[in-house]
């Protein structure tokens, strides 16, 4: 059974194309997992399905780390010689109350859910976030190198609430 994603639950993603790469997805998994166990961060991970009972579906690279509620997504999409590369950040959480986007938004919020915020925990989120987007980013940059792409066209920075990351 397929895992369903609500979008606006996504807070956080990192996108890179490998031109030529489409043969390259196998190589990408086990590189990124490799990451994953020489970083030696407690993170878990499983290949999940994603999508809706009667959308598409795909395979996604689930991790999870000690805070619950809180997930990355990392994925794959052949187009046609190229593949593309997807690092996501997704909460089963109420995100937008934890995290004010811009202080406009704290405003409206009002003070007092400023104060409602864990600083603590949105930390441990970051590094959290940051942990898998690096290792992802790393595997990328190794197939970058072995198939001597260009380096400098690689966005290395995330967009989202947590800000660049």
């Amino acid at each position: 059974m397929a895992i369903k994603i609500d979008p606006e639950k996504v807070f956080q993603s990192w996108i890179a194309l490998l031109p030529g790469g489409s043969d390259k997805e196998e190589r990408f998994y086990d590189l990124v997992q490799d990451e994953f166990i020489k970083r030696d961060a407690g993170l878990s991970w499983d290949f999940e399905t994603v999508g809706s009972l009667f959308g598409k579906k795909q395979e996604y690279l689930r991790v999870s780390g000690s805070e619950s509620g809180f997930f990355c997504l990392v994925g794959t999409q052949k187009m046609g010689k190229d593949l593309f590369v997807s690092w996501h950040c997704y909460t089963t959480k109420n995100i937008g109350k934890m995290i004010p986007q811009n202080v406009g938004q704290a405003v409206v919020i009002g003070i007092a859910n400023m104060f409602k915020s864990d600083f603590v925990q949105i930390e441990r989120l970051r590094a959290f976030a940051s942990l898998v987007k690096n290792c992802v980013v790393e595997a990328v940059e190794k197939l970058y190198e072995e198939e001597k792409w260009d380096k400098k066209k690689l966005n290395r920075m995330s967009s989202g609430v947590l800000g660049p990351i």
